[in-house]
């Protein structure tokens, strides 16, 4: 067959077929609402939200105790529930952002911690109580390292040329002061609000579902690769160089949060004895607090102090 031949016979046939592992086109993410630099803000606002609600029954337990009939070690169980639901979350889904994508992860997460604040709505049984725990954990779990690394990357593309160390402090600043903002304004709100048990997950609530419309409107920092890999579970692994560094910090890190969950766990019930046999010497806001807590230790304790009103006879629940 001459050459003439041949390549008259292969112009007639159709060009060979791309190759199916070609990635798709990346959709855009240009017509999001916000940009970058406002949706760093937006994502660190959930993360914060997400972190205070992990809080917000700390403040509450002496409550459990008082209706429920918590005992201390129920009440140690509730409180740990969280981190069994954290552990679980972070080896099964801390990973998956990385190829799925920052927003795709953290917008379940935050649903998941509304339907948490969901759950502690509809009973204050102690089953119920745990579940809610669970499920609060699962959530932090998928939004830790998610928003982590999300807070990095917008911080990188809204200001290409500044350092990680803006991204950083705002992480660390979210992470860690939702542990303190949430205690706080749920003891507030129990305070000095209708329905203490109710109330601080009615509020949280709406914080977090506000949180998750913000989240929805954050432009995507991650491209879905066209084969999605196959799932494994989050796998840690520690050069042998590294492992004595590694193994301090994980100590001192487990002994620095033990001693943080059994103040925010047995804390509140100790501080409710204390101020309860000291009444009269404490401010205001305390013995309302402990009255609300203990009302059977009240009407047995000394009165208020001269010219402060006595607190209300019976707990509002």
């Amino acid at each position: 067959m001459s050459p003439q031949t041949a390549t008259a016979r292969h112009a007639g046939r159709p060009a060979p077929r791309a190759s199916v592992t070609a990635r798709p086109p990346v959709r855009s993410d240009h017509r999001r609402p916000l940009g970058h630099g406002s949706g760093f803000w937006v994502i660190a606002f959930a993360f914060l939200v997400a972190m205070a609600f992990t809080a917000v029954p700390a403040p509450l337990w002496a409550l459990y105790q008082a209706r429920e009939g918590f005992s201390t070690f129920m009440v140690t169980v509730a409180f740990a529930a969280y981190a069994v639901g954290v552990v679980v979350s972070l080896f099964l889904a801390g990973h998956v952002s990385d190829w799925l994508g920052r927003r795709r992860v953290l917008l379940p997460a935050v649903i998941v911690e509304a339907l948490s604040a969901v759950m502690f709505l509809t009973s204050t049984s102690l089953g119920v109580v745990i579940a809610a725990r669970v499920v609060s954990g699962l959530g932090v779990g998928m939004i830790t390292a998610t928003a982590t690394a999300h807070l990095s990357e917008l911080h990188t593309t809204a200001r290409p040329h500044a350092g990680r160390g803006r991204s950083d402090l705002i992480s660390t600043t979210a992470n860690m002061g939702g542990f303190a903002v949430g205690p706080l304004l749920s003891g507030l709100l129990a305070q000095y609000a209708g329905a203490p048990l109710r109330t601080p997950y009615l509020v949280f609530l709406g914080l977090l579902l506000l949180a998750a419309a913000g989240v929805a409107l954050v432009p995507e920092t991650v491209e879905r690769a066209a084969e999605r890999p196959a799932y494994r579970p989050q796998r840690v692994t520690v050069p042998p160089a590294a492992r004595p560094a590694f193994f301090a910090a994980c100590g001192a890190t487990l002994a620095a949060f033990a001693v943080l969950g059994l103040f925010t766990s047995v804390g509140p019930g100790f501080v409710a004895v204390r101020c309860t046999t000291r009444r009269a010497r404490w401010p205001v806001w305390c013995r309302s607090w402990t009255s609300v807590a203990r009302p059977a230790r009240r009407r047995c304790c000394c009165g208020s102090a001269p010219g402060v009103s006595s607190p209300p006879a019976s707990p509002r629940w």
